[in-house]
């Protein structure tokens, strides 16, 4: 997958994780801003991408400094990517693109990059036909149910959706990055169990060490129950938000 123009703005660690790494890390990316800023602020104001936790959502502004906003175009530019082959370029239709790129949580700056990856076979897309499909798709996306949806798959989010939608699908997406950082730390918890067991059936293991690693196993044990009891949680505040059926 194209990361896009990514830089990394910090990272916290989550109170939580106790010590368990980046699973535990709420990580601010910060990714492409409009490249061309007149035209995506006709459309929506521009706002840059975040994924965030839900913990540290509150505290992000919704639009960045100018200076950042005028330098991201170009880390885009620096390390995009193709969107779209030379066949692609000549036969799409760029209606159907759009509304195909809104519904899958797209920002409203993607036309660019399809800009980028068809003039190098000299084709201009038609921007304005993109744009009116985008339109027409974004409502669909812009749901609690979408948004949760979006979340747990780890997917960024760029500030696209209307007032009036955004926070149904700001609630579902909080609550689906939950899931998925909390998906993400049971399967660390599992990881570690599975090196233990190893560990314990070692011909060189000792009868310490096989006692060491059994503390340490019940350890994770505990752990990976907590936190599938955490996930259940988080799945009956979804189905009880009507993100889930």
């Amino acid at each position: 997958m194209c990361a896009g123009g990514a830089f990394r703005q910090g990272s916290t660690k989550d109170a939580g994780g106790g010590g368990h790494g980046a699973s535990g890390a709420a990580n601010r990316t910060v990714r492409s801003c409009a490249r061309n800023p007149t035209l995506v602020q006709a459309w929506w104001p521009a706002r840059c991408a975040l994924r965030v936790s839900a913990k540290d959502r509150r505290h992000l502004p919704t639009a960045m400094p100018l200076p950042a906003r005028l330098l991201l175009p170009v880390l885009a530019l620096l390390t995009g990517c193709a969107t779209l082959s030379e066949q692609q370029c000549h036969s799409v239709d760029w209606w159907q693109l759009g509304q195909s790129d809104a519904l899958a949580g797209a920002g409203p700056d993607h036309v660019f990059r399809h800009r980028e990856a068809c003039q190098r076979h000299g084709v201009l897309p038609d921007q304005h036909q993109w744009l009116q499909g985008y339109a027409q798709g974004l409502p669909a996306f812009c749901t609690g149910s979408q948004g949760y949806r979006h979340g747990s798959r780890n997917g960024d989010y760029h500030g696209q959706c209307p007032p009036d939608l955004e926070t149904a699908f700001l609630a579902g997406l909080q609550l689906g990055q939950e899931l998925h950082e909390t998906d993400q730390r049971i399967a660390e918890q599992d990881r570690e169990i599975e090196r233990l067991r190893r560990a314990m059936r070692a011909e060189d293991a000792t009868e310490t060490s096989r006692r060491i690693d059994g503390r340490w196993l019940d350890h994770h044990k505990r752990e990976r129950d907590r936190l599938n009891q955490q996930r259940w949680r988080v799945q009956e505040r979804a189905r009880a938000a009507g993100f889930v059926y």
